[in-house]
């Protein structure tokens, strides 16, 4: 889990791929494979992810076109 005093801090490069979101920063490398969401709700400004009852995962969307916000929400919807 992260935690920033100033989220302006934060790195904002996270990686979008067909099975996982993949963080990294100078100090921190993180990958969260889809397969292990548990849930997730979306948000006009955004998604939150679920990987266990404890934490969540913000996606904002400020910077995806609607076409990117389809596709991710085809990536991260169960398979039937």
């Amino acid at each position: 889990m992260f935690y920033f005093a100033k989220w302006s801090d934060a790195s904002r490069d996270i990686a979008i791929m067909s099975d996982a979101i993949a963080y990294r920063s100078p100090t921190v490398q993180w990958l969260a494979l889809y397969k292990r969401l548990t849930g997730f709700h979306e948000f006009p400004w955004g998604f939150h992810l679920y990987f266990d009852d404890q934490h969540l995962h913000l996606i904002p969307k400020a910077h995806f076109s609607p076409e990117e916000i389809a596709h991710f929400r085809k990536l991260i919807s169960p398979q039937s």
